[in-house]
């Protein structure tokens, strides 16, 4: 009878330790979970249960019979794991650490191992068949790549060209122009003519609030010109060609300038004429963008066609026409918007 009481009364004690151990752990996990700012405490606390563990008499005799002196900073005075205070009798030897501070009781942890003498990018440390030599070659071929693109950029072109000399070269294009002048004088190039000659001869402006007079190369001839612009410049719009190249004006999208251009030239009536023999320049009311989307190829790289559509343009208007042989085509321009 009394051992079935003594059994019941082991069971109970089983259980009511089982029950202790799980309530426990259950509160570490929980606390553990919200990382409550206490977490340095529970990792502490642990430490030192373990501590306990450990075999209190024999740590105090290694250290009595090795005569284990032990100081310690007191501004590094703190506990310290199990593993630490194992290695203060390994092999039984003496342990002496000198520094500032009280004697403690406590084991201090063994200074660091230093490493061998060997580089970070080491075959030893870390293998060139793995992510690390990928890297590496990726960052050379990076490097690499951005070094010749910045001696490209800092590659000067092969000639330079001058103001002075742009200038030469505008003055002789203009020259080889007048070369094809009509026979006849007529109506519009004595006006022309006259024009250019009150450009020539503005009156020097010297101030002028509404131009900013440096820049420009001659403010005075500037303000003159676009007076008499206003005032007597006809532009005639050829009315051949066929959609969606002509007469189509593309409104929106980056290319969309030349598309506004071409709506208010084809509806102005200041300085536009239906009259071609009263006109000082003819327009060419062809889309560069719609031209590209109609009939370029794409990723063909060949643009022979579009050449090929806009020269047959240019015969059909010049044997119809007599004006484009008449200057060889000097009067005659285009609005393009494009990146090529």
């Amino acid at each position: 009878m009394d051992l079935g009481i003594f059994r019941y009364l082991c069971q109970a004690e089983t259980r009511r330790l089982v029950s202790l151990l799980g309530v426990t752990i259950a509160l570490i996990l929980v606390l553990q979970f919200y990382e409550l700012p206490n977490s340095e405490f529970l990792s502490s606390l642990t430490a030192k249960i373990k501590s306990f563990t450990m075999d209190t008499p024999l740590v105090n005799s290694t250290m009595e019979t090795h005569n284990v002196n032990v100081n310690f900073n007191a501004s590094n005075s703190s506990s310290i794991s199990p593993q630490e205070s194992s290695l203060g009798s390994v092999d039984g030897k003496d342990v002496n650490l000198t520094s500032q501070g009280n004697q403690s009781s406590l084991l201090a942890p063994q200074p660091m191992v230093p490493l061998p003498n060997t580089s970070f990018f080491d075959s030893k440390v870390f293998p060139k068949d793995g992510i690390l030599s990928s890297l590496l070659s990726s960052n050379a071929t990076i490097v690499k790549d951005a070094s010749a693109i910045w001696k490209n950029s800092k590659r000067r072109p092969s000639k330079v060209v001058s103001i002075s000399e742009m200038n030469l070269i505008l003055q002789h294009s203009h020259g080889s122009s007048q070369g094809a002048k009509p026979a006849s004088s007529s109506a519009v190039n004595v006006e022309i003519l006259n024009a250019k000659s009150e450009i020539e001869n503005a009156p020097i402006i010297m101030n002028d609030s509404r131009l900013y007079s440096p820049l420009y190369r001659n403010v005075s001839m500037f303000r003159r010109s676009y007076e008499l612009m206003e005032k007597m410049l006809k532009v005639f719009v050829y009315p051949d060609g066929d959609t969606p190249i002509f007469h189509e004006p593309l409104l929106e999208g980056i290319y969309a300038s030349e598309g506004w251009f071409m709506k208010s030239m084809e509806g102005n009536k200041q300085f536009t004429t239906r009259d071609p023999e009263k006109a000082h320049l003819f327009y060419i009311p062809f889309s560069s963008r719609l031209l590209q989307l109609t009939l370029y190829v794409r990723n063909s790289h060949k643009r022979s066609n579009l050449i090929e559509y806009m020269k047959n343009y240019v015969d059909v208007i010049a044997g119809k026409y007599p004006f484009w042989n008449r200057t060889n085509g000097t009067d005659h321009f285009v609005v393009a918007c494009h990146d090529w």
